[in-house]
């Protein structure tokens, strides 16, 4: 019998301690990296392991220095362990491919809840600082041994949704019943799909027609009982060439880096630690020739492209949205009686953003299923009316 691995991911408060819990009451074997796989190595070190901070800290240290040591010691672990087991908790890739490159069977989980729930959830747990801990647990962008659970998230096998409060019993039956299903499935992976994973692998589908750099996602609008009704990818709109063509990478990103070359010629010390910044004359050539760790500070390695507020890139965006061109292209949505009798559903791999949740509210769609997490909670708001 194969070894059935099942790996935890997802931020703070997610579920990921409470789903280990069950499955090892489940009878999986249950091996956590900050309890046993790190202890030993940070003890080896000298390095401490008490707070979260130092934990977060030495897990840094371990997959940039020990990576040779800490997989080993992950793997040992596996191998110790019976047929079904469940580890957790991942923050970072190189975590990951630790497991996928030695074992078919391994399958990620991931869970997803908004941070309004799941700062609730750990402070009601004790947890102290959660707003800090969450913001580098997401990401630490400067390194690529720190934490990086978003990342995580999008290389995971299945993600599951764990947004609701547990004021129940019923919802915790609820959310294992989930945990149970996609179980089952891997066990035995020829049940019939639901009517729900049919469009949702449709819209993955279609986003393959996307000629976006960045990402592909893809969006399909249904009524009350399935039937599609249209589709739609992000792309540049029609007859016009793709960024790739005209520019060889992301326009927003070409843009994005004349504004910071702008910068850049006013400020000569990092805003974070203040020392000499010492850009070259190199890093005032074409946008294009420039690379993406260019506006690094060598010292403390902050990227001042976080000066930069994200949400005004979207005004350069060559593309139209996949939620944009489903709606575009559904000629439904233009007859009142069709659309208020009918309950719209839009299904899209990645969470509305703001421009998107705007036009899915006001285009009366009645219900917005997505795949990707980490929503901004403005769209999340909207979203829900």
């Amino acid at each position: 019998m194969p070894k059935y691995i099942i790996g935890l991911t997802g931020s703070l408060g997610s579920g990921c301690s409470t789903t280990a819990d069950y499955l090892n009451k489940q009878g999986y074997a249950t091996i956590s990296i900050s309890r046993d796989i790190l202890p030993p190595l940070a003890e080896k070190s000298k390095m401490p392991f008490r707070t979260r901070k130092e934990r977060q800290d030495f897990g840094n240290y371990a997959r940039e220095n020990l990576r040779e040591e800490y997989k080993q010691r992950l793997i040992e672990e596996v191998r110790k362990s019976g047929d079904k087991f469940v580890i957790e908790c991942f923050r970072n890739p190189i975590e990951i491919d630790f497991l996928r490159d030695e074992y078919p069977h391994f399958y990620l989980f991931a869970f997803y809840a908004p941070k309004d729930e799941r700062k609730r959830r750990k402070e009601t747990q004790g947890e102290k600082d959660f707003d800090k801990s969450d913001e580098r647990d997401e990401g630490e962008k400067e390194n690529k041994y720190g934490q990086h659970v978003r990342k995580c998230v999008t290389q995971s096998d299945i993600i599951i949704n764990n947004s609701v409060p547990w004021r129940h019993s019923d919802d915790s039956k609820i959310f294992f019943e989930k945990v149970n299903e996609y179980l089952e499935l891997l066990e035995q992976p020829y049940r019939k799909p639901s009517e729900e994973e049919m469009i949702m692998h449709l819209a993955y589908s279609v986003s393959l027609h996307s000629t976006c750099i960045q990402k592909q996602v893809g969006a399909v609008i249904v009524d009350e009982d399935y039937r599609v009704l249209s589709t739609g990818y992000n792309d540049t709109p029609q007859y016009s060439k793709s960024c790739f063509d005209l520019y060889s990478q992301c326009y927003r990103k070409i843009k994005k880096k004349k504004a910071l070359q702008n910068i850049c010629r006013d400020i000569k010390y990092c805003p974070i630690c203040g020392n000499n910044l010492q850009f070259g004359n190199e890093l005032f050539d074409e946008p294009k020739t420039i690379t993406e760790d260019a506006f690094v500070c060598n010292s403390c390695k902050f990227d001042l492209s976080e000066i930069i507020a994200t949400g005004k890139e979207l005004d350069y965006c060559r593309s139209l949205h996949a939620e944009e061109n489903a709606i575009l292209s559904n000629p439904y949505l233009s007859d009142k009686a069709y659309k208020k009798s009918r309950n719209m559903i839009i299904f899209t791999t990645t969470f509305p953003c703001m421009l998107c949740a705007k036009k899915i509210a006001n285009s009366g769609i009645k219900r917005v299923v997505f795949v990707e997490p980490y929503p901004i909670k403005e769209s999340y708001l909207l979203s829900s009316i």
